[in-house]
């Protein structure tokens, strides 16, 4: 480990220790990887330790992608941002009046189903399968 990992690993670990931290780290240089580390939980509800292998939801951070590549396919002449859903998705045929448009702009009138009491009860619980590789520094 260098220097500069080592401070690093050592500004972590006093900041996980007073703080809460939940994430990984991975430094490469030229292509190889100098240092990689989780730190704090994967899970805090449940005390599932992080590890560098962790698979966590990255939640609204699809946003970004998926508006991407709607640009980049309206840029292609492939849709219309007045196009409906339902040209795209023929089994959201009840929700015609949802344009492409709308789901951009999030006024499209849809539930955001994490605010929905079934997936809080269920599916926001589920448990997530610790992996069997230990944290490990390079």
């Amino acid at each position: 480990m260098t220097d500069l990992t080592q401070s690093l690993d050592d500004y972590l670990s006093c900041y996980e220790r007073n703080w809460p931290l939940g994430g990984t780290i991975l430094i490469a240089r030229h292509g190889e990887v100098v240092f990689k580390k989780a730190y704090g939980y994967a899970n805090i509800e449940h005390r599932i330790p992080n590890t560098i292998d962790a698979k966590f939801r990255i939640w609204s951070l699809t946003k970004s992608f998926t508006a991407m590549a709607i640009m980049m396919l309206y840029e292609q002449k492939l849709l219309d941002f007045e196009d409906s859903v339902s040209l795209y998705l023929p089994e959201l045929n009840p929700l015609k009046d949802i344009s492409v448009a709308h789901l951009l702009t999030h006024t499209s009138g849809l539930a955001n189903y994490t605010s929905l009491a079934e997936y809080n009860q269920r599916l926001n619980k589920l448990r997530a399968q610790p992996s069997r590789h230990a944290s490990t520094i390079h």
